[in-house]
């Protein structure tokens, strides 16, 4: 899927099953959830497109177990989350080169998920490791959950991330 446009449903674009798909180059804006695996055993990858304005930026939920990897994307200015994961059986996410912040009352990145997950060279919005540390809900909260690393945080914005419109 390249070069669309999503805004205002429910969910913007809902992945379920075993189908591989790759994303590039699109928008999502006011939608409950701009991006959404449920169910997911396939391999998602999301290349250079914008989640602006959701409740929630990219979701993934469910008993799935696929892959999902996120690249030079903007998450910023969901209403909840710009990430959140659900699953307990996801086993390789990665969430690299984005720009993620702005969440309105949630976390910019809620992770329930038990992997860990990759969200190095990110910018956060702050190079304040206090704050970063407080907009991701990790293993550092709950044990249980896997950790974010966000190690490598960026000092400014990805200025090659999102669509470009």
């Amino acid at each position: 899927m390249e070069y669309c446009y999503v805004d205002g449903f429910w969910h913007g674009v809902e992945l379920n099953g075993a189908s591989d798909m790759t994303v590039s180059y699109c928008r999502f804006v006011a939608s409950n959830c701009g991006l959404r695996t449920f169910d997911f055993t396939g391999t998602l990858i999301v290349t250079y497109s914008s989640f602006i304005g959701n409740d929630h930026g990219v979701h993934v939920e469910a008993s799935g177990s696929g892959n999902v990897s996120v690249t030079y994307c903007d998450l910023i200015d969901s209403i909840n989350n710009n990430v959140e994961t659900r699953s307990s059986s996801v086993f390789a996410n990665s969430f690299a080169n984005c720009n993620i912040h702005s969440a309105g009352s949630g976390r910019d990145f809620n992770n329930g998920a038990s992997c860990d997950i990759d969200a190095t060279n990110c910018w956060w919005g702050t190079t304040d490791t206090g704050v970063i540390d407080g907009i991701i809900y990790d293993k550092n909260d709950i044990g249980t959950r896997g950790l974010v690393d966000y190690s490598g945080y960026l000092s400014s914005p990805v200025l090659t991330a999102g669509c470009g419109w």
